[in-house]
C-alpha cells in the first residue's frame, strides 16, 4: 500500500498511458518521483475511449510495472483524462441570510453556508446526460460593508477566505466542468477493471496549465494554447486563478492531415516535418521559396512551393485565431491578456509563435516543456523522464496543492480556497 503522502496519478492519453507516484512541494516547486512508467495506449481514438477492456489492460500493464518496481499494490489513483467530451459554464451564484422573521440580516458566515451556496450551484446547473467533473472559482464576495473575522469592513471585493466573516449574503463566480455521462462511465469502468479506484477526475488542460504556467504568469493574464493530436485547449488564468477554459476540436493531426492532401503525400512522416519546418503562417504575404519531397515510391524528387502549405492549413489557423477572438467565453480577454503561452503540437510549428503574436498584439512564448524542478528518486539513478509526463505531473501537482489547502483548514479551522469544500460534488474522497 502506498504512503498516504505519496500520489498515483494516471494520464489517459492516445498514444500511451502514463503513470506517476511521488509527491509536490509547494514552497520549493518541487517533484519527488520515486515511480513511473508508460506503455503504449489501446482503447482510446481521437480523445475518446473506444474499448473499455483494450484500456483497462494497458491502465493494468502500465501500473503493474510501477507495482513490481516498487513491490507494492496501488489500490487508488487520480486520473487526468482529455477534455474533448467536457462543456464548461461560467456563472455566478448568491445567497442571502435571513432570520425567522423573513428579514435579510448580517450574520457570521459558516461552512454550512458555503455548502448551501454550493448545493444551490448544483441545483442551477444540472444538466441530463452529464455529470459534473470539477468545479473552479473566478472568485467569491461578501456583501459591500461586511465585517472580516478581526472586525475590520471589507468592499465586497474578492475575499480570500468567507468563513468566519460577517455579512448578508455570500457570492461566488465559478466555472463548472461537466463531462459526458457515458464517457465518464467508460473511466470508471476502465478503472475498476483494472482494480483501481478513481479517486478524481482532472482534466488534462488543467493539469497541464498548472504544470507549465509559472505564478507570476498566472498572476498577469496568462492564455496558456494548448493543441494536442485532435483538440485544442484554450486556458486563461489572471490573479491566481483560472478565469476561463475551453476548447476547440482542431489539433495537430488536422494541420497534418490538410498537408497530406495539399502535397500529395502517402507518409504522415513526412507531412509532420513539413508542419513543423515548412509552414510560414504569414498569410497576408506569401513567399515563393520552394522544398523538396522525397517519398520511397517515388523515382525523383518533387519540389513544392510553400504557398501550397501555408494554404492549406490558412483554415485551420482562422479557426483557432476565431476561437480565441470571438468564441472564447471571457469577457474582457482582449483587454486583460498580456502573455499567450503554446504548449503541446502548437509550440513546435515554424512561425505559428508570430502569427499568434501579431494577430493579438501580445507577448507570445513557447513552452518547449522541460521538466525543471522534478527530482528523480528512482532506484538505481540516473533516469530522465520524458515531457511527455507533462500532463500527469501537472495532474500530481494539481491534487497536491488540492490537500495542501484541505490540511492548512484543518489546522487553522478556517477556510483557505473555497474549492475545498466542493467535495460533496466532485469526485474527491
Amino acid at each position: 500500500m502506498l504512503d498516504e503522502d505519496l500520489i498515483c496519478v494516471i494520464d489517459l492519453g492516445t498514444t500511451e498511458i502514463r503513470a506517476i507516484i511521488g509527491t509536490y512541494n509547494s514552497r520549493l516547486n518541487e517533484f519527488e518521483i520515486i515511480a513511473y512508467s508508460s506503455v503504449r495506449s489501446e482503447g482510446i481514438k481521437n480523445g475518446e475511449i473506444i474499448n473499455v477492456e483494450a484500456l483497462s489492460n494497458c491502465i493494468r500493464d502500465c501500473i503493474s510495472k510501477i507495482e513490481d518496481s516498487l513491490d507494492i499494490t496501488v489500490y487508488s489513483s487520480h486520473v487526468v483524462v482529455n477534455a474533448k467530451n467536457v462543456k464548461y459554464v461560467r456563472s455566478s451564484s448568491q445567497i442571502l441570510f435571513y432570520d425567522k422573521e423573513g428579514k435579510i440580516v448580517e450574520k457570521e458566515i459558516t461552512e454550512k453556508d458555503v455548502m448551501t451556496l454550493m448545493d444551490k450551484v448544483k441545483e442551477e446547473h444540472f444538466e441530463s446526460g452529464y455529470v459534473l467533473s470539477d468545479v473552479f472559482i473566478s472568485k467569491y464576495e461578501i456583501s459591500e460593508g461586511g465585517k472580516s473575522d478581526e472586525g475590520e469592513e471589507v468592499d465586497g471585493n474578492m475575499i480570500d477566505s468567507p468563513v468566519g466573516m460577517s455579512s448578508n449574503g455570500l457570492k461566488v463566480d465559478f466555472i463548472l466542468s461537466f463531462m459526458k455521462e457515458r464517457e465518464y462511465k467508460k473511466i470508471i469502468k476502465s478503472m475498476e477493471f483494472a482494480n483501481i479506484e478513481i479517486k478524481g477526475i482532472i482534466l488534462q488542460p488543467v493539469a497541464v496549465s498548472t504544470f507549465l504556467l509559472s505564478k507570476d504568469d498566472r498572476e498577469i493574464g496568462t492564455l496558456l494554447l494548448n493543441m494536442g493530436d485532435s483538440s485544442t485547449d484554450f486556458v486563461f488564468w489572471q490573479g491566481g486563478k483560472m478565469k476561463c477554459i475551453s476548447n476547440l476540436a482542431v489539433g495537430g493531426r488536422h494541420f497534418t492531415d490538410d498537408i497530406l492532401i495539399a502535397c500529395r503525400l502517402s507518409s504522415r512522416e513526412e507531412a509532420e516535418n513539413i508542419k513543423v519546418n515548412y509552414v510560414h503562417f504569414n498569410f497576408d504575404n506569401y513567399n515563393s521559396d520552394t522544398f523538396t519531397i522525397s517519398e520511397e515510391e517515388e523515382e525523383e524528387k518533387r519540389f513544392v512551393k510553400t504557398i501550397v502549405v501555408d494554404k492549406a492549413v490558412k483554415f485551420r489557423a482562422d479557426d483557432i485565431f476565431d476561437a480565441i477572438e470571438n468564441k472564447f467565453p471571457c469577457p474582457g480577454l482582449k483587454k486583460n491578456m498580456n502573455l499567450i503561452v503554446l504548449s503541446g503540437e502548437a509550440s513546435k510549428m515554424k512561425d505559428f509563435k508570430e502569427f499568434i503574436s501579431e494577430k493579438f498584439g501580445v507577448a507570445v512564448k513557447r513552452n518547449l516543456h522541460t521538466l525543471k524542478g522534478v527530482k528523480l528518486l528512482v532506484e538505481g539513478g540516473g533516469d530522465v523522464i520524458d515531457s511527455k509526463f507533462i500532463s500527469a505531473l501537472g495532474g500530481l501537482k494539481y491534487v497536491s496543492n488540492r490537500k495542501w489547502g484541505e490540511m492548512s483548514m484543518r489546522k487553522s479551522r478556517r477556510l483557505l480556497p473555497l474549492e475545498n469544500f466542493f467535495k460533496k460534488i466532485i469526485f474527491w474522497r
